[in-house]
């Protein structure tokens, strides 16, 4: 626990006026005709086209296949699978409201090269399929895939918003967790297929995850770091190389750990992340439905932020 608690508090804070925050936006890709998710052939497609007519430029292949690419700051890449694009902001001042017309601005264009291929950028927060659609671009994902099975494929058809917010210090983020978990519940937060497909990924995994491991989080920082240290380890960092722990260790048990990485095997709803060493709170799960801006804006009045 102990391990847990200090990875947090150790990490850099930041200051009430300086608070920055970034977006992750999350889309599926459909074909109008058939409202089946696209091929990868098309999504290929659709990188080429924003390449070649809109001005993004090329940020990561592999294996010949585009993988990434950036306009502005903006990154885009597949989460998971090439049917779901994410669309990642730079960071940017918490006020800064141009962000969002930005990035509005960004997905019309990915819409306008999609519609080029009888395609579009869905708002919704399932596709309606479960089909393998995943791509696996590194020997992470790869791992990923021989940890969980086909059960994995799953969350590749579902999509929505999260918002990463830098905190002033531990305590906002359990009060902001507090303060959050009522409003989720009032917009329905997450969607009601996100949780099933999550669900049925937690159930069905050959990693057989412990209850809890999705879903709301504890709202007292102890508590919190209880349950995280509560959860067996199924995936480290040994020699160097990531490897499947075979067998699943407890916490407890496994002194040289990756914590970064096993905290992200932790998938609540809010969570304490450290990124470049800063503190701060990561809301998943935000659905699709609403306007990114009139989202945040729900969330910054609650927080009053």
């Amino acid at each position: 626990m102990k391990r847990i608690s200090g990875y947090f508090e150790n990490a850099k804070t930041t200051p009430f006026d300086e608070r920055k925050m970034g977006i992750e936006t999350e889309s599926l890709l459909i074909y109008k005709r058939s409202d089946q998710p696209i091929s990868f052939q098309t999504s290929q497609g659709i990188f080429s086209c924003l390449i070649c007519d809109f001005g993004w430029e090329m940020r990561e292949t592999k294996n010949g296949k585009v993988v990434k690419i950036e306009k502005g700051g903006f990154e885009l890449f597949y989460e998971l699978g090439w049917n779901n694009f994410e669309l990642v902001t730079p960071v940017f001042h918490v006020c800064d409201d141009e962000i969002y017309s930005k990035n509005e601005l960004l997905l019309a264009e990915i819409n306008s090269a999609a519609q080029k291929f009888g395609a579009y950028v869905s708002n919704m927060s399932w596709d309606k399929d479960e089909s393998n659609t995943l791509i696996i671009p590194d020997k992470r994902d790869e791992i990923w895939l021989d940890l969980d099975g086909n059960v994995l494929f799953g969350l590749g058809h579902i999509a929505c918003i999260h918002f990463n917010i830098d905190l002033v210090s531990i305590d906002e983020g359990m009060d902001f967790i507090s303060r959050l978990l009522p409003l989720y519940c009032d917009y329905a937060w997450p969607a009601e297929a996100n949780k099933r497909i999550w669900q049925n990924y937690l159930r069905g995994s050959k990693a057989q995850y412990q209850d809890g491991r999705y879903g709301p989080p504890p709202t007292s920082f102890a508590e919190y770091c209880n349950k995280i240290a509560s959860y067996r380890i199924v995936m480290n960092v040994i020699d160097g190389e990531l490897k499947i722990a075979d067998p699943q260790v407890e916490f407890s048990q496994c002194e040289n750990l990756n914590l970064d990485m096993f905290l992200r095997s932790v998938w609540w709803w809010m969570r304490l992340r450290v990124r470049n060493g800063k503190l701060v709170l990561e809301l998943r799960e935000v659905s699709r439905t609403l306007p990114i801006k009139e989202s945040f804006n729900i969330i910054r009045t609650e927080l009053n932020i």
